[in-house]
């Protein structure tokens, strides 16, 4: 019964200690920063960005993912393509700006939902 005991206290930490694991390191996503992004964001009739609650988006009529790190957002297309903007939100968040991290360029948005 004792050894039991043991071999099952043994499972339940290394379960543990393998769980502890699978946060993401070193990415702090403040979830409230994300939610300002969450809707559908227009700069001109084509130029739109949807972003939704759970990291999707949609760029071009194309779909993928977007995370925020060290104060970038980060696009990453379903079709290869990648983006990187640095951020700023104005007019009680119905502004946003991005500026490509690259090419220098900049666009902004008007917040549409």
């Amino acid at each position: 019964m004792n050894k039991q005991l043991i071999a099952v206290g043994i499972i339940l930490v290394l379960l543990v200690v393998g769980f502890s694991g699978c946060t993401q390191k070193g990415t702090n996503v403040d979830t409230a920063e994300m939610s300002k992004f969450v809707g559908v964001w227009k700069a001109s009739e084509y130029d739109i960005h949807i972003f939704s609650r759970d990291g999707t988006c949609k760029y071009l009529n194309v779909l993928g993912r977007y995370g925020l790190e060290n104060g970038q957002v980060t696009v990453n297309l379903d079709n290869g393509q990648k983006y990187m903007y640095y951020y700023h939100f104005s007019d009680n968040n119905t502004v946003l700006t991005l500026t490509h991290v690259d090419r220098g360029y900049t666009t902004i948005y008007t917040k549409q939902q």
